[in-house]
């Protein structure tokens, strides 16, 4: 028994040693910023008639249209400076948007995002921006 406890510690013993002698992970790499990304589907937008997102950073933010569907949809990008009533959401329908399917919108930390699309479709939004660290 007492030959098994110490072949079994010298092993233990080899074992640690062998993995101190590794390399360590290059660390000098700079670190990548977070970034965001999110999906709306028409599903999403129809349920309550809009999406809205707080943006959380002072970025620019861009916004893509994968085209899923063969027929084309639009969708409306508006930029608020507040969280809006159901009153003040119908009533921003009324004014252009601020972008319309495809592009990049710089906004200030803290605005709200409202997207409409013009009926139920295959194709998805995409929007997202990188994180800035100050």
């Amino acid at each position: 028994m007492r030959k098994t406890v110490i072949l079994f510690s010298l092993m233990l013993t080899l074992l640690v040693l062998a993995s101190c002698s590794k390399k360590p992970f290059q660390t000098d790499l700079p670190a990548e910023p977070a970034g965001f990304d999110y999906k709306v589907t028409s599903a999403k937008v129809l349920e309550k008639g809009y999406y809205s997102e707080k943006i959380t950073a002072d970025t620019e933010v861009s916004f893509y249209v994968a085209n899923n569907d063969e027929k084309d949809s639009q969708w409306s990008i508006y930029v608020v400076d507040d969280e809006l009533t159901d009153e003040e959401i119908e009533a921003l329908k009324s004014r252009e948007p601020d972008l319309i399917n495809n592009g990049d919108i710089e906004i200030e930390y803290g605005k709200w995002i409202y997207v409409f699309c013009d009926g139920p479709t295959e194709d998805v939004l995409h929007f997202g921006w990188m994180a800035d660290f100050a």
